[in-house]
């Protein structure tokens, strides 16, 4: 069973140590606390001034995504986030008993499914990198990240409305030294993921406070300038070139998107986040990411891509942020030491950490809590396949898809008319009729046309993911693998076939039948020239059905999966239901 761990530390300092207890509860589904141990973190005097010198690294970057940055550039010090890292793991590891059993039992539970919050108010132990500790390179630890919790939560609102879409809110405040183009082209690379995006570009408040009151979202996403107070309690961001925003200043209007509409997840991908972060837990948010420090440019981006891309490939939340983190250490080390300690996320303990799948299928394992009687459970579960009819995939550019078209029909139609009209072999004109190559032409032409448009519009997202010509779903047990192999060695037998008709098969068959009617000469011209012309027309229409079948039976075995994987998912949460008192 996956399991919750909360780390809280209470009253205490860095002088003096701090007071810790340690929480072990169900996850999913969720219980009561199973185990809680309390402890004493040891006194750490030197911390908070390590930690200091490795924040200077990128409170001068030029870059950055804070408004206001140093004239004086600070060269990053390697050692600094080496040091802070090994003064870390010694404190951490401390051996006496008072501290000991608590790591004992973190050590205890890295073979599960595990949640890890870090619970506290104290900024400089909210700054800490603790992802960066050994015990969370063990066992499926490796698979999480470490999060912050407020000390007061309640439950948020766990019913999502049903939506065939992951619905996001961009906003793109002012951005001046920034290259926000990018961060747009991240989220609109999701419209392939069934993501449905409104991006509001310098808005005025009262034009987002409209849109969050009146609309359903699963997340609300910043890019531009932002900050927090030295305390991070406190926060604003840059919403245009005159407005600056606090989260005060749309209480009422994200009350409402949390509490009524069901906002699960805000992603500010600007600078010094932590204020901003902590004023939405108040307001009960289930999960947020932010930055801990000024983010250089091109370290945002680079994060919201990757995290993006996996979780819409159905990673898991946590996971997600962890395979993104490790993108940022692996591209920007040398640049920037440290800097995949930037993004953390904030964690309401009695929210859920989300999917994208489950998003999409609009609250079948959300909606489902153990208040739920199973005659409500049964309803909605019907309701929901009543309503929710499979939405088609986004098309690809229609510009793209037409000009493809009028290349292939020109290229069948030269082929045609070259094989028929132009060299006019009187064997191949016998054999095939004068006039058909006006059926043929005129069948290729509704087979291009209607090819094209079906792939285009109901299997593009398929098809690209087929051919790679995106980054595919995550395939753990090889099928789809598997499939493209099974393709390209079909494709490959049918291209020998297809070649050694029009080259020696068709060319000797009609020779044999003809060359006695006709007293012709064994000539390449009257017998493989037209073969020869004929081949571009038969390639277009064998690529053509090679693409309907890659697509269609690529799709075919997602859904077979998605459907699995929601039939699994379903009868959890029913037994669930059942098992409750």
């Amino acid at each position: 069973m996956a399991k919750l761990v909360i780390l809280i530390l209470q009253e205490g300092n860095f002088e003096q140590g701090f007071r810790a207890l340690l929480q072990i509860r169900g996850d999913d589904p969720p219980t009561e606390t199973e185990i809680q141990i309390p402890g004493i973190l040891p006194p750490a005097p030197d911390i908070p001034e390590l930690l200091n010198r490795w924040r200077s690294n990128f409170q001068s970057v030029k870059t950055s995504r804070l408004e206001a940055i140093s004239s004086q550039v600070v060269s990053p010090n390697p050692q600094v986030a080496q040091e802070l890292t090994d003064r870390l793991n010694e404190w951490l590891n401390y051996g006496d008993k008072q501290w000991r059993d608590i790591r004992d039992l973190l050590l205890q539970n890295t073979q599960e499914k595990t949640r890890i919050l870090l619970e506290t108010e104290d900024i400089d132990l909210r700054r800490i990198p603790w992802h960066t500790w050994d015990i969370f390179a063990r066992g499926n630890y490796k698979k999480t990240d470490i999060a912050l919790s407020p000390r007061s939560y309640q439950r948020p609102n766990r019913d999502i409305f049903p939506s065939k879409t992951v619905k996001i809110l961009a906003v793109f405040g002012d951005a001046t030294h920034l290259q926000l183009d990018i961060d747009r082209q991240v989220l609109e690379a999701l419209r392939d993921r069934q993501g449905e995006i409104t991006i509001l570009q310098q808005p005025t408040p009262e034009q987002l406070r409209q849109l969050l009151r009146q609309e359903f979202w699963h997340i609300f996403f910043f890019a531009g300038h932002s900050q927090s107070d030295e305390h991070g309690k406190i926060g604003r961001f840059k919403l245009n070139k005159t407005d600056w925003m606090a989260i005060a200043d749309l209480k009422n209007a994200l009350d409402i998107a949390i509490n009524e509409n069901g906002l699960q997840l805000a992603i500010f991908n600007s600078c010094d986040g932590l204020g901003l972060a902590n004023q939405l837990t108040q307001l009960h948010l289930p999960q947020s990411i932010v930055m801990r420090e000024p983010v250089p440019d091109e370290v945002a981006t680079k994060f919201l891509q990757e995290f993006l891309w996996s979780f819409a490939n159905d990673e898991s939340f946590y996971a997600s942020v962890r395979y993104a983190r490790g993108v940022l250490e692996d591209a920007f080390h040398q640049q920037y030491p440290g800097v995949s300690w930037l993004p953390v996320i904030f964690q309401n303990p009695a929210g859920f950490s989300p999917t994208w799948q489950e998003w999409l299928n609009s609250g079948i394992s959300l909606d489902l809590s153990p208040t739920i009687s199973p005659e409500v459970a049964v309803n909605y579960l019907r309701d929901y396949y009543q309503n929710n009819l499979p939405l088609d995939w986004d098309t690809i550019a229609p510009k793209l898809a037409i000009k493809l078209g009028i290349y292939l029909s020109i290229i069948s139609t030269l082929s045609l008319l070259a094989s028929y009209v132009l060299v006019k072999s009187e064997p191949w004109l016998a054999s095939f009729g004068k006039q058909s190559w006006i059926v043929e032409l005129a069948q290729s032409m509704i087979l291009i046309v209607g090819i094209i448009y079906l792939v285009a519009s109901k299997f593009s997202q398929e098809t690209r993911e087929f051919f790679a010509f995106r980054r595919p779903l995550k395939d753990p047990i090889g099928i789809f693998s598997l499939f493209r192999v099974f393709i390209g060695l079909f494709s490959l037998a049918i291209a020998g076939l297809l070649l050694d008709h029009h080259l020696w098969t068709g060319p000797n068959a009609l020779k044999d039948k003809y060359q006695v009617v006709f007293s012709t000469a064994d000539n390449f011209f009257t017998y493989h020239i037209p073969y020869l012309l004929y081949l571009p027309y038969s390639t277009i229409n064998f690529g053509l059905a090679v693409w309907v079948f890659a697509g269609a039976g690529y799709a075919a075995i997602k859904d077979l999966l998605q459907l699995r994987s929601q039939s699994l998912n379903i009868k959890h949460q029913i037994e669930s239901i059942g098992e409750s008192p």
